[in-house]
Protein backbone atom coordinates (compact mmCIF):
# COMPACT_ATOMS: atom_id res chain seq x y z
CA UNK A 1 0.00 0.00 0.00
CA UNK A 2 1.66 3.50 -1.06
CA UNK A 3 0.45 6.79 0.66
CA UNK A 4 -0.31 10.02 -0.88
CA UNK A 5 -0.22 13.35 2.24
CA UNK A 6 -3.12 15.96 1.79
CA UNK A 7 -0.26 17.96 1.12
CA UNK A 8 0.25 16.64 -1.98
CA UNK A 9 -3.06 17.70 -2.88
CA UNK A 10 -3.47 20.21 -5.42
CA UNK A 11 -2.18 21.32 -9.24
CA UNK A 12 0.12 18.39 -10.29
CA UNK A 13 -1.87 16.08 -8.57
CA UNK A 14 -4.77 15.57 -11.26
CA UNK A 15 -2.88 13.86 -14.41
CA UNK A 16 -1.13 11.23 -11.87
CA UNK A 17 -4.81 9.10 -10.90
CA UNK A 18 -6.85 7.86 -12.47
CA UNK A 19 -9.91 7.83 -9.77
CA UNK A 20 -10.58 9.22 -5.99
CA UNK A 21 -12.75 9.76 -3.51
CA UNK A 22 -10.84 12.93 -1.76
CA UNK A 23 -13.30 15.77 -1.73
CA UNK A 24 -10.69 17.96 -3.30
CA UNK A 25 -9.21 16.87 -6.79
CA UNK A 26 -9.77 13.97 -8.86
CA UNK A 27 -8.22 13.11 -12.11
CA UNK A 28 -6.74 10.05 -15.01
CA UNK A 29 -3.25 8.83 -16.05
CA UNK A 30 -2.59 7.04 -18.77
CA UNK A 31 -1.78 3.20 -18.74
CA UNK A 32 0.41 2.10 -20.46
CA UNK A 33 1.03 -1.89 -21.26
CA UNK A 34 2.93 -4.25 -18.83
CA UNK A 35 3.74 -4.49 -14.90
CA UNK A 36 1.55 -3.56 -12.15
CA UNK A 37 -0.86 -1.35 -10.47
CA UNK A 38 -0.58 0.66 -7.10
CA UNK A 39 -3.40 1.29 -4.73
CA UNK A 40 -3.02 3.85 -1.97
CA UNK A 41 -5.36 6.05 0.43
CA UNK A 42 -4.57 10.01 1.20
CA UNK A 43 -3.71 10.02 4.66
CA UNK A 44 -6.07 12.47 6.49
CA UNK A 45 -8.87 11.02 4.09
CA UNK A 46 -9.86 9.75 0.81
CA UNK A 47 -8.37 7.84 -1.42
CA UNK A 48 -6.66 7.31 -4.99
CA UNK A 49 -6.00 4.60 -7.50
CA UNK A 50 -3.04 4.70 -9.77
CA UNK A 51 -3.52 2.53 -12.70
CA UNK A 52 -0.46 3.09 -13.61
CA UNK A 53 2.48 0.53 -15.61
CA UNK A 54 5.68 0.56 -13.55
CA UNK A 55 8.73 0.03 -15.24
CA UNK A 56 10.55 -1.92 -13.07
CA UNK A 57 13.63 -0.60 -13.92
CA UNK A 58 13.58 2.48 -12.07
CA UNK A 59 13.31 3.55 -8.42
CA UNK A 60 10.37 4.67 -7.19
CA UNK A 61 9.04 7.50 -4.53
CA UNK A 62 5.65 6.96 -3.84
CA UNK A 63 5.28 9.30 -0.73
CA UNK A 64 6.76 12.20 0.57
CA UNK A 65 4.90 14.30 3.00
CA UNK A 66 5.89 17.21 5.81
CA UNK A 67 4.77 17.02 9.46
CA UNK A 68 3.10 20.31 9.97
CA UNK A 69 1.43 22.45 7.83
CA UNK A 70 1.27 25.51 9.59
CA UNK A 71 4.41 26.36 12.47
CA UNK A 72 4.57 29.57 14.74
CA UNK A 73 6.66 32.23 14.53
CA UNK A 74 8.99 30.84 16.52
CA UNK A 75 12.07 28.34 15.54
CA UNK A 76 10.57 25.19 14.61
CA UNK A 77 11.49 21.92 13.18
CA UNK A 78 9.70 20.68 10.39
CA UNK A 79 10.31 16.84 9.23
CA UNK A 80 10.12 15.92 5.68
CA UNK A 81 9.29 12.14 5.18
CA UNK A 82 10.54 10.53 1.76
CA UNK A 83 9.32 7.00 0.88
CA UNK A 84 9.90 4.30 -1.62
CA UNK A 85 12.05 1.86 -3.11
CA UNK A 86 14.72 1.62 -1.28
CA UNK A 87 17.72 2.55 -3.80
CA UNK A 88 15.87 5.87 -4.93
CA UNK A 89 17.34 8.64 -4.14
CA UNK A 90 16.38 12.28 -4.60
CA UNK A 91 17.77 15.80 -3.94
CA UNK A 92 16.14 18.83 -1.52
CA UNK A 93 15.92 22.59 -1.81
CA UNK A 94 14.20 25.13 0.38
CA UNK A 95 12.86 28.64 -0.55
CA UNK A 96 11.57 31.63 1.58
CA UNK A 97 8.64 33.23 -0.35
CA UNK A 98 9.18 37.02 0.81
CA UNK A 99 13.35 37.48 -0.48
CA UNK A 100 13.70 34.12 -2.51
CA UNK A 101 16.32 33.28 -0.17
CA UNK A 102 17.53 29.73 -0.24
CA UNK A 103 17.99 27.67 2.64
CA UNK A 104 22.03 26.55 3.73
CA UNK A 105 21.96 23.25 4.83
CA UNK A 106 24.82 24.00 6.48
CA UNK A 107 23.85 26.89 8.52
CA UNK A 108 20.39 25.97 9.12
CA UNK A 109 19.33 29.30 7.86
CA UNK A 110 18.13 31.77 4.72
CA UNK A 111 21.43 32.55 2.91
CA UNK A 112 21.78 35.32 -0.23
CA UNK A 113 25.73 33.93 -0.46
CA UNK A 114 24.84 30.16 0.57
CA UNK A 115 27.38 26.87 0.55
CA UNK A 116 25.02 24.53 0.90
CA UNK A 117 21.37 25.00 -0.71
CA UNK A 118 20.90 21.52 -2.20
CA UNK A 119 21.25 18.33 -0.23
CA UNK A 120 21.96 15.83 -2.83
CA UNK A 121 21.98 12.08 -2.94
CA UNK A 122 19.18 11.81 -0.19
CA UNK A 123 17.67 7.91 0.80
CA UNK A 124 14.63 7.29 1.70
CA UNK A 125 13.59 7.99 5.36
CA UNK A 126 12.83 11.55 7.46
CA UNK A 127 15.28 15.28 6.71
CA UNK A 128 15.32 16.86 9.89
CA UNK A 129 15.04 20.58 8.49
CA UNK A 130 15.25 24.12 11.30
CA UNK A 131 13.51 26.60 9.77
CA UNK A 132 13.81 30.11 11.46
CA UNK A 133 12.02 32.57 13.86
CA UNK A 134 9.98 34.88 11.91
CA UNK A 135 7.17 37.18 13.08
CA UNK A 136 5.87 37.70 9.52
CA UNK A 137 3.96 35.09 7.65
CA UNK A 138 6.08 32.99 5.09
CA UNK A 139 5.86 30.17 3.47
CA UNK A 140 8.32 27.68 2.54
CA UNK A 141 8.59 25.91 -0.43
CA UNK A 142 10.32 22.48 -0.57
CA UNK A 143 11.51 21.01 -3.51
CA UNK A 144 12.19 17.62 -4.28
CA UNK A 145 13.74 16.63 -7.02
CA UNK A 146 14.14 12.75 -8.30
CA UNK A 147 17.48 12.06 -8.98
CA UNK A 148 17.29 10.75 -13.05
CA UNK A 149 20.69 9.77 -13.03
CA UNK A 150 20.12 7.01 -10.48
CA UNK A 151 16.96 6.08 -12.28
CA UNK A 152 14.49 7.32 -9.98
CA UNK A 153 11.21 8.73 -10.47
CA UNK A 154 8.30 10.11 -8.15
CA UNK A 155 5.09 8.48 -8.92
CA UNK A 156 3.65 11.58 -8.54
CA UNK A 157 4.77 15.32 -9.86
CA UNK A 158 5.88 17.14 -12.77
CA UNK A 159 7.13 14.68 -15.30
CA UNK A 160 7.45 12.21 -12.18
CA UNK A 161 10.97 13.76 -11.81
CA UNK A 162 9.96 17.20 -9.54
CA UNK A 163 7.27 17.68 -6.61
CA UNK A 164 6.88 20.88 -4.40
CA UNK A 165 5.18 21.38 -1.14
CA UNK A 166 4.90 24.02 1.32
CA UNK A 167 4.93 25.13 4.85
CA UNK A 168 3.40 28.44 6.15
CA UNK A 169 4.51 30.19 8.63
CA UNK A 170 1.66 32.04 11.11
CA UNK A 171 1.01 34.84 13.28
CA UNK A 172 -0.82 34.25 16.27
CA UNK A 173 -4.48 34.37 15.46
CA UNK A 174 -8.08 35.32 17.34
CA UNK A 175 -11.85 34.17 17.94
CA UNK A 176 -14.75 36.10 18.88
CA UNK A 177 -17.57 35.07 19.98
CA UNK A 178 -20.85 37.39 18.78
CA UNK A 179 -24.43 36.71 19.72
CA UNK A 180 -26.20 38.14 17.13
CA UNK A 181 -30.14 37.22 16.28
CA UNK A 182 -33.46 38.61 14.88
CA UNK A 183 -34.01 42.28 17.16
CA UNK A 184 -30.88 41.61 19.07
CA UNK A 185 -28.14 44.26 18.80
CA UNK A 186 -24.45 42.56 18.01
CA UNK A 187 -22.77 41.38 21.29
CA UNK A 188 -19.18 40.75 21.70
CA UNK A 189 -18.86 38.68 24.49
CA UNK A 190 -15.79 37.10 24.27
CA UNK A 191 -12.51 37.31 22.27
CA UNK A 192 -9.76 34.11 22.19
CA UNK A 193 -6.54 35.54 21.42
CA UNK A 194 -3.04 35.06 20.74
CA UNK A 195 -3.58 31.18 19.98
CA UNK A 196 -1.95 29.90 17.10
CA UNK A 197 -2.84 27.86 13.87
CA UNK A 198 0.14 25.69 14.31
CA UNK A 199 -0.93 24.66 17.68
CA UNK A 200 -2.81 21.26 16.51
CA UNK A 201 -3.68 19.23 19.44
CA UNK A 202 -6.64 16.42 19.19
CA UNK A 203 -7.06 16.53 22.79
CA UNK A 204 -5.52 19.78 24.90
CA UNK A 205 -7.73 22.30 25.16
CA UNK A 206 -5.60 25.90 24.79
CA UNK A 207 -8.32 28.35 26.03
CA UNK A 208 -11.51 28.31 28.02
CA UNK A 209 -14.04 31.07 28.64
CA UNK A 210 -16.63 30.75 31.23
CA UNK A 211 -19.67 33.18 30.47
CA UNK A 212 -21.45 33.62 33.53
CA UNK A 213 -24.73 35.97 33.06
CA UNK A 214 -23.51 37.58 30.36
CA UNK A 215 -26.09 40.24 29.25
CA UNK A 216 -27.40 40.31 25.55
CA UNK A 217 -27.20 44.00 24.27
CA UNK A 218 -31.76 44.48 23.06
CA UNK A 219 -32.54 48.01 21.87
CA UNK A 220 -34.23 50.23 24.24
CA UNK A 221 -37.26 50.95 23.05
CA UNK A 222 -38.71 51.27 19.30
CA UNK A 223 -38.83 47.51 18.24
CA UNK A 224 -38.22 45.78 21.30
CA UNK A 225 -41.42 43.62 22.38
CA UNK A 226 -38.83 41.58 24.42
CA UNK A 227 -38.18 37.79 23.85
CA UNK A 228 -39.31 34.55 25.17
CA UNK A 229 -36.89 31.41 25.40
CA UNK A 230 -37.19 28.96 22.79
CA UNK A 231 -34.90 26.40 23.82
CA UNK A 232 -36.44 23.30 26.45
CA UNK A 233 -35.75 24.03 30.23
CA UNK A 234 -33.00 27.57 28.71
CA UNK A 235 -30.71 24.54 27.73
CA UNK A 236 -28.81 25.69 24.48
CA UNK A 237 -25.81 24.22 22.72
CA UNK A 238 -24.08 23.49 19.68
CA UNK A 239 -26.46 24.04 17.35
CA UNK A 240 -26.42 27.54 17.83
CA UNK A 241 -22.72 28.24 17.15
CA UNK A 242 -22.17 29.42 13.22
CA UNK A 243 -19.56 30.44 11.37
CA UNK A 244 -19.89 32.67 7.96
CA UNK A 245 -17.85 33.31 4.43
CA UNK A 246 -19.20 34.96 1.89
CA UNK A 247 -18.29 34.21 -2.31
CA UNK A 248 -18.80 35.91 -5.48
CA UNK A 249 -20.60 33.96 -8.68
CA UNK A 250 -18.69 34.18 -11.48
CA UNK A 251 -20.91 31.53 -13.86
CA UNK A 252 -23.23 33.77 -14.97
CA UNK A 253 -26.54 35.25 -14.13
CA UNK A 254 -28.73 32.10 -15.00
CA UNK A 255 -32.70 31.37 -14.35
CA UNK A 256 -33.51 28.67 -11.11
CA UNK A 257 -30.57 26.53 -10.76
CA UNK A 258 -29.60 24.19 -8.50
CA UNK A 259 -25.74 25.06 -9.67
CA UNK A 260 -23.85 28.03 -9.35
CA UNK A 261 -20.41 28.59 -9.72
CA UNK A 262 -17.78 30.56 -7.31
CA UNK A 263 -14.40 32.58 -7.70
CA UNK A 264 -12.60 30.55 -4.75
CA UNK A 265 -13.77 27.63 -2.31
CA UNK A 266 -11.63 28.26 0.67
CA UNK A 267 -13.90 27.91 3.52
CA UNK A 268 -16.70 26.36 1.65
CA UNK A 269 -17.40 22.85 2.68
CA UNK A 270 -21.18 20.18 1.59
CA UNK A 271 -23.66 20.61 4.57
CA UNK A 272 -23.25 24.48 4.55
CA UNK A 273 -26.32 26.79 4.47
CA UNK A 274 -26.80 29.12 1.62
CA UNK A 275 -27.85 32.32 4.36
CA UNK A 276 -28.30 35.23 1.50
CA UNK A 277 -28.41 35.03 -1.84
CA UNK A 278 -26.57 38.76 -1.94
CA UNK A 279 -26.58 41.61 0.66
CA UNK A 280 -28.86 40.28 3.21
CA UNK A 281 -31.83 38.82 0.66
CA UNK A 282 -32.25 35.44 1.76
CA UNK A 283 -32.91 32.11 -0.29
CA UNK A 284 -37.13 31.33 -0.31
CA UNK A 285 -36.34 28.22 2.25
CA UNK A 286 -33.43 26.30 3.41
CA UNK A 287 -30.73 25.93 0.82
CA UNK A 288 -27.43 24.19 1.58
CA UNK A 289 -24.70 22.69 -0.40
CA UNK A 290 -25.19 19.12 -1.50
CA UNK A 291 -22.17 18.82 -3.50
CA UNK A 292 -18.60 20.47 -4.76
CA UNK A 293 -17.10 20.00 -8.04
CA UNK A 294 -13.96 21.14 -6.83
CA UNK A 295 -12.01 20.71 -10.66
CA UNK A 296 -14.77 23.72 -11.84
CA UNK A 297 -15.41 25.37 -8.53
CA UNK A 298 -19.54 24.75 -9.25
CA UNK A 299 -21.84 24.40 -5.90
CA UNK A 300 -24.64 21.87 -6.09
CA UNK A 301 -27.58 22.97 -4.22
CA UNK A 302 -30.87 21.65 -2.71
CA UNK A 303 -32.93 23.65 -4.22
CA UNK A 304 -33.34 25.76 -6.93
CA UNK A 305 -32.05 29.30 -7.22
CA UNK A 306 -31.62 32.65 -9.51
CA UNK A 307 -28.10 33.96 -8.57
CA UNK A 308 -26.92 36.79 -10.74
CA UNK A 309 -23.84 36.83 -11.76
CA UNK A 310 -21.20 39.33 -9.66
CA UNK A 311 -23.64 38.41 -6.74
CA UNK A 312 -22.07 37.68 -3.37
CA UNK A 313 -23.55 35.16 -1.36
CA UNK A 314 -23.28 34.51 2.25
CA UNK A 315 -22.84 30.83 2.99
CA UNK A 316 -23.23 29.75 6.83
CA UNK A 317 -21.94 26.58 8.63
CA UNK A 318 -23.58 25.61 12.09
CA UNK A 319 -22.38 23.36 15.13
CA UNK A 320 -18.93 22.61 15.81
CA UNK A 321 -18.29 19.97 13.22
CA UNK A 322 -18.71 21.79 10.53
CA UNK A 323 -17.39 24.85 11.50
CA UNK A 324 -14.39 23.10 11.99
CA UNK A 325 -14.41 21.78 8.56
CA UNK A 326 -14.85 24.86 6.92
CA UNK A 327 -12.80 27.37 9.20
CA UNK A 328 -10.55 25.07 10.83
CA UNK A 329 -11.44 26.45 13.82
CA UNK A 330 -11.80 23.85 17.25
CA UNK A 331 -14.69 24.88 19.12
CA UNK A 332 -16.70 23.06 21.93
CA UNK A 333 -19.66 24.78 23.86
CA UNK A 334 -21.01 23.20 27.44
CA UNK A 335 -22.96 23.85 30.47
CA UNK A 336 -24.89 26.67 27.84
CA UNK A 337 -27.92 28.68 29.00
CA UNK A 338 -30.10 31.25 28.73
CA UNK A 339 -31.74 32.98 31.63
CA UNK A 340 -34.64 36.04 31.37
CA UNK A 341 -34.81 38.90 33.91
CA UNK A 342 -37.82 39.64 35.49
CA UNK A 343 -39.41 42.98 34.34
CA UNK A 344 -42.90 44.51 35.70
CA UNK A 345 -44.66 47.71 34.46
CA UNK A 346 -47.35 49.51 36.51
CA UNK A 347 -50.77 50.67 36.27
CA UNK A 348 -51.27 54.63 34.72
CA UNK A 349 -54.45 55.01 35.85
CA UNK A 350 -56.57 55.16 38.87
CA UNK A 351 -59.26 52.25 38.36
CA UNK A 352 -63.13 52.02 40.15
CA UNK A 353 -64.35 49.77 37.79
CA UNK A 354 -64.06 46.40 35.99
CA UNK A 355 -61.70 46.43 32.63
CA UNK A 356 -62.47 43.76 30.74
CA UNK A 357 -60.30 41.25 28.75
CA UNK A 358 -59.54 43.11 25.39
CA UNK A 359 -59.62 46.72 26.20
CA UNK A 360 -56.75 48.89 26.93
CA UNK A 361 -54.95 48.96 30.06
CA UNK A 362 -53.03 51.79 29.76
CA UNK A 363 -49.62 51.34 31.88
CA UNK A 364 -45.90 53.49 32.37
CA UNK A 365 -43.62 51.68 29.89
CA UNK A 366 -44.11 48.52 27.69
CA UNK A 367 -40.66 47.54 26.80
CA UNK A 368 -40.12 43.91 26.82
CA UNK A 369 -43.74 42.98 26.90
CA UNK A 370 -45.33 41.05 24.17
CA UNK A 371 -47.91 39.34 22.90
CA UNK A 372 -48.46 35.69 25.07
CA UNK A 373 -46.72 36.97 27.86
CA UNK A 374 -48.05 35.75 31.63
CA UNK A 375 -49.14 38.47 33.93
CA UNK A 376 -49.17 38.77 37.74
CA UNK A 377 -50.93 41.46 39.65
CA UNK A 378 -52.97 42.78 42.66
CA UNK A 379 -56.98 43.31 41.35
CA UNK A 380 -56.63 40.39 38.77
CA UNK A 381 -59.17 38.08 38.04
CA UNK A 382 -58.73 34.73 36.08
CA UNK A 383 -61.08 33.61 33.64
CA UNK A 384 -62.51 30.11 33.77
CA UNK A 385 -60.19 29.59 30.88
CA UNK A 386 -57.33 26.90 31.99
CA UNK A 387 -55.28 29.03 29.77
CA UNK A 388 -52.94 31.29 31.85
CA UNK A 389 -54.29 35.39 31.63
CA UNK A 390 -51.63 36.79 29.23
CA UNK A 391 -50.98 39.90 27.11
CA UNK A 392 -52.98 39.30 23.90
CA UNK A 393 -51.84 42.75 22.09
CA UNK A 394 -49.21 46.09 23.39
CA UNK A 395 -48.93 49.36 21.79
CA UNK A 396 -45.66 50.21 20.57
CA UNK A 397 -42.60 50.07 23.02
CA UNK A 398 -42.10 52.73 25.09
CA UNK A 399 -40.09 53.64 28.18
CA UNK A 400 -42.38 55.56 30.22
CA UNK A 401 -46.22 54.72 28.44
CA UNK A 402 -48.29 53.01 26.37
CA UNK A 403 -51.20 49.92 26.93
CA UNK A 404 -51.66 46.60 26.89
CA UNK A 405 -54.64 44.08 26.69
CA UNK A 406 -55.38 40.97 28.54
CA UNK A 407 -57.33 38.01 27.25
CA UNK A 408 -57.86 35.15 29.81
CA UNK A 409 -58.49 37.44 32.90
CA UNK A 410 -59.63 41.24 33.54
CA UNK A 411 -59.09 43.61 36.28
CA UNK A 412 -61.61 43.70 38.30
CA UNK A 413 -62.58 46.78 40.52
CA UNK A 414 -64.73 49.08 42.48
CA UNK A 415 -65.05 52.43 44.54
CA UNK A 416 -64.37 50.38 47.45
CA UNK A 417 -61.83 48.48 45.95
CA UNK A 418 -59.91 50.69 43.59
CA UNK A 419 -56.51 49.63 41.36
CA UNK A 420 -55.04 52.76 42.12
CA UNK A 421 -52.17 54.54 39.46
CA UNK A 422 -48.65 52.72 39.75
CA UNK A 423 -49.51 48.78 40.89
CA UNK A 424 -47.53 46.63 39.80
CA UNK A 425 -48.07 44.35 36.88
CA UNK A 426 -45.06 41.34 37.12
CA UNK A 427 -44.41 40.17 33.11
CA UNK A 428 -43.51 37.08 33.33
CA UNK A 429 -42.12 34.46 30.04
CA UNK A 430 -40.46 37.45 28.11
CA UNK A 431 -38.12 40.37 28.69
CA UNK A 432 -35.71 42.46 27.14
CA UNK A 433 -33.15 41.34 29.21
CA UNK A 434 -31.59 38.77 28.23
CA UNK A 435 -28.43 36.77 29.46
CA UNK A 436 -26.09 33.71 28.63
CA UNK A 437 -24.10 31.21 30.31
CA UNK A 438 -21.98 29.09 29.04
CA UNK A 439 -18.07 27.36 29.07
CA UNK A 440 -16.48 27.70 25.67
CA UNK A 441 -13.41 26.30 24.61
CA UNK A 442 -10.93 27.04 21.92
CA UNK A 443 -8.71 23.76 20.57
CA UNK A 444 -7.75 24.55 17.14
CA UNK A 445 -7.30 28.35 15.90
CA UNK A 446 -8.16 29.43 12.21
CA UNK A 447 -4.91 30.95 10.21
CA UNK A 448 -6.62 34.33 10.64
CA UNK A 449 -8.98 36.45 12.55
CA UNK A 450 -12.17 35.35 12.62
CA UNK A 451 -15.69 35.43 14.34
CA UNK A 452 -17.85 32.50 15.78
CA UNK A 453 -21.52 33.76 15.95
CA UNK A 454 -24.30 32.58 19.10
CA UNK A 455 -26.84 32.62 16.92
CA UNK A 456 -30.05 33.71 19.05
CA UNK A 457 -32.73 32.85 16.64
CA UNK A 458 -31.94 29.31 17.79
CA UNK A 459 -32.15 30.11 22.05
CA UNK A 460 -34.87 32.65 21.61
CA UNK A 461 -38.37 33.56 20.13
CA UNK A 462 -38.64 37.68 19.20
CA UNK A 463 -41.87 39.27 21.19
CA UNK A 464 -44.48 40.81 19.07
CA UNK A 465 -46.90 43.11 19.54
CA UNK A 466 -50.49 41.40 18.53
Amino acid sequence: MAYISSSQIGSKIPSELTSGSDPRTTGSIAATPGLTSLNGSILDGGSYNINRNLDQTKNYITNISLDKRYISASATEVNLKVEGDQNATFSLTIKRSSDTKMYDFSVNSFQNNYSLCRLTGQRMGVVKILLPADANAETYTFNIHADAHNDTRILFGENHLFFSTTVSQVVDTSVTITAIGSGITDTALHTFSGGSPANDSLSSVFETKILEKSQITTPTATSNYGFGIKVKNGIWGDSALAWRTTENNVGGTAGDSTQVVVADLTGIVEEMELEYITGTTAPGAKTTITSIDRATKTLTLSRTQAITSGHTMTFKASGSRLIKKASGIGINVSNATVLLNDISTSIRDDYTSNVTAGSDIRVNGTVGISKGATVRMRGLNKSSSSSACVVSAVSSPHLTQGSIRLSNGQLEASSTRPIHNGTKIHIDGYSSEVFLSAKISIDKFPIANETIYINMDEILTQGTAS
